[in-house]
């Protein structure tokens, strides 16, 4: 029993201020999601109810979980998207997903750096966290870098969420409650002997480090002067290009051989009727069996070349469909 959170002229009846429900919502969300790393993944509005002054989730059937390590890379997420820090976001999507190939570094930099370049400019209260999140999702996806299932989870809760926040009260922002759950959280856990000690270590690292530079340096200088620098250059297209090349040039041997084929079959026929021999169709058996291979390699090419080819099963399929990826 109870109200649902979107009967809003019952809940105004009752008394309740809908503002004080939306912020009290938001920061549970962000504790289920930040502090316990256990949430409701479907908090559609008839999951939500309101009895007795309080939120009552129910519908416990989809429920969402993340590690500690998970959940200490969307804190950092989310914090490089306020303070439009490109490298943190990249090393945490990096991290927190699979790279399926290798990853073109050049080209996430580049996705990476317009959605924090639109996002950034935006005040923190009027962004879309849902948006965010499954457009970080399908940078990902762009990039063959898989996410793990409790972060899609996260983003279909999120955008459910910010759904009834603005059908509710328009005015919670909940990339707002975020952020200063956030910064509340980092002043209570903050701990001054502890801090204290994390900059020693570092400054006596940067010292030790430090004093090894000119040695370095001369090292450097050394391997210069007597002929042994190298440069490696990484070109982030090359494999790309080459696959392109490869495929083009399988082609053009295939269509060299259709050719030979047709020209040879053609001159067997003319001219090979002497020699005798069974025929097939009025031709020389060996002219037939020519056209028949240029027809099937013709076949094939047709195949390959077709854009948005489909998959065909069987052994039959395989011999069309099997060639380079090519765009």
């Amino acid at each position: 029993d109870g109200v649902r959170i979107d009967e809003l002229e019952e809940l105004k009846r009752r008394g309740y201020d809908l503002n004080e429900i939306g912020a009290k919502l938001a920061e549970n969300y962000c504790k289920q999601v930040l502090d316990d790393a256990f949430f409701h993944a479907d908090p559609h509005p008839g999951n939500l109810w309101i009895r007795d002054g309080k939120i009552i989730f129910l519908d416990l059937g989809m429920m969402g979980r993340l590690s500690a390590r998970d959940r200490a890379l969307l804190r950092d997420a989310f914090g490089a998207v306020a303070n439009h820090d490109i490298y943190t976001l990249k090393g945490v999507v990096l991290a927190l997903g699979e790279a399926r190939q290798e990853v073109n570094h050049a080209r996430l930099y580049a996705a990476l750096d317009e959605l924090v370049t639109r996002y950034g400019d935006m005040d923190v209260g009027s962004i879309n966290l849902g948006s965010l999140l499954q457009e970080l999702m399908e940078i990902a996806k762009t990039n063959d870098i898989s996410m793990p299932a409790g972060i899609s989870m996260l983003a279909r809760g999120i955008v459910t969420i910010e759904g009834v926040l603005r059908f509710c009260c328009p005015d919670i922002s909940l990339m707002q409650v975020i952020t200063s759950h956030m910064v509340n959280a980092r002043l209570e856990d903050w701990d001054i002997p502890q801090e204290a000690r994390k900059t020693a270590r570092s400054l006596y690292t940067l010292f030790t480090k430090g004093a090894q530079i000119p040695a370095q340096l001369s090292d450097v200088l050394k391997i210069a002067a007597n002929g042994q620098g190298r440069v490696n250059l990484e070109l982030t297209e090359s494999a790309e290009f080459f696959s392109g090349v490869s495929s083009l040039l399988n082609r053009l041997i295939l269509c060299l051989i259709i050719i030979g084929l047709l020209i040879a079959s053609a001159l067997l026929c003319a001219y090979g009727g002497n020699l005798g021999g069974p025929q097939v169709l009025g031709l020389p058996w060996t002219g037939a069996l020519g056209f028949a291979l240029a027809f099937i390699l013709c076949l094939r090419l047709v195949f390959i070349c077709r854009p948005h080819r489909k998959k065909h099963g069987g052994w039959f399929g395989r011999f069309f469909t099997k060639s380079s990826k090519t765009k």
